[in-house]
Parts: C-alpha cells; sequence; structure tokens
C-alpha cells in the first residue's frame, strides 16, 4: 500500500489504487508504514499533495492527520507544507483542524519553519509562496516570532534553505519588517540569519 501510494500519486491513479488496496485486498492505511515511518496518509499528503486521497483516508478510512507521525515528529499537515500543497495544506487546517502554530515535530518546527528550511519546489502542483501566504495570512504564523527547539527562526531557516525560490525569500523579508537587535535572530549556538 505505501509503494503504491508514493508511486500512484505520480501516475495519477492514487485514489482508485488506494481505494482498491482498502477495500477489496484488506490493507490498513492506519497502521501499515514505510521505513522512515510514514503512513499512507503522510506519503500522500507529502509526495505530490494528492488532496482526493489525503481527503478519503481522512473521511473513510479513519486515518488522523493530528495524531499519525513519521520517525521525525512530523505530521501530515508539516510533511505536505515541505513540498508545498496549497489545497492539502488548507484542507488539513480548515476541515481537519489541524493548527499550524502549534503542531510541531521532533525538532520544534512548525510549518511555517519547516517551510523556511526544508521547502522544496519543483514539484507538479507546488507553491512555496502560496502555502506561506496562507500560513501567515490566513493561519497567522508568524515568522518574527516563531522558533524552534533551539531558539532559530524563519529568517535563520530561510537563510540555510538553496533552494528557496526568490519570491518566497522576498515575503519572508517583507514580512520580517520590525526585525530589531533585541529580537533573537539567533539559534542557541550564536548562529546569524547573516
Amino acid at each position: 500500500l505505501l509503494l503504491v501510494a508514493h508511486l500512484g500519486c505520480e501516475w495519477g491513479l492514487l485514489l482508485r489504487v488506494v481505494y482498491y488496496l482498502v477495500e477489496e485486498c484488506g490493507c490498513d492505511p492506519k497502521t501499515e508504514r514505510d521505513e522512515k515511518g510514514r503512513t499512507a496518509l503522510l506519503l500522500s499528503a507529502s509526495c505530490l499533495g494528492c488532496c482526493d486521497v489525503v481527503k478519503y483516508l481522512v473521511e473513510e478510512c479513519g486515518c488522523d492527520p493530528k495524531t499519525e507521525r513519521d520517525e521525525k515528529g512530523r505530521t501530515a499537515l508539516l510533511s505536505v507544507s515541505i513540498h508545498a500543497h496549497p489545497d492539502v495544506v488548507q484542507y488539513l487546517v480548515e476541515s481537519c483542524g489541524c493548527d499550524p502554530k502549534t503542531e510541531v515535530d521532533n525538532e520544534g518546527m512548525t510549518a511555517l519553519l519547516s517551510v523556511a528550511g526544508s521547502g522544496t519546489p519543483g514539484y507538479v502542483g507546488c507553491n512555496l509562496l502560496e502555502v506561506v501566504r496562507y500560513l501567515v495570512e490566513a493561519c497567522g504564523c508568524d515568522p518574527k516570532t516563531e522558533v524552534d527547539h533551539q531558539g532559530r527562526t524563519a529568517l535563520f531557516w530561510m537563510s540555510q534553505n538553496e533552494k528557496l525560490p526568490y519570491d518566497v525569500v522576498e515575503y519572508f523579508g517583507q514580512h520580517a519588517t520590525g526585525y530589531t537587535s533585541r529580537w533573537p535572530m539567533h539559534g542557541i549556538r550564536g548562529r546569524t540569519a547573516l
């Protein structure tokens, strides 16, 4: 089921294949995990942002996007934020009650910090800027105040991510006004974004 969840998404056949495996073959999407601890829900959310499959797994199969986590502690929301699928992010927040400000992985990374540090453009349907705008403007995430367990901010993580497109960097920069010397721009090891 997990391999099909990853490959089927690329072929556009995922919903039919997952439905068949769950309904006809008795596969359990809540218990089967890959070597990284990801369930079908986490893979479907993150691989290519298959919103229809995520809806099916949540609404029909009872998968819980707020409690299912991989070995790094990532939920479906954190995974899909990294891979920039705005429709799945919006579904998880608005329909499933996922909270991008309080859901964190093992390192304390929120959805916004995850996008800043690991956001990877390049997949079909990806839009990092749209995800960042949604998290900031609709969900109230704040790139100035959100920090991970080591005190690193979105600005710090953005400076470490060479793959981040310019429009996302520019957006973060516009919302970084108000940064002052009193505001913590560095982690506990003293590294700054600059």
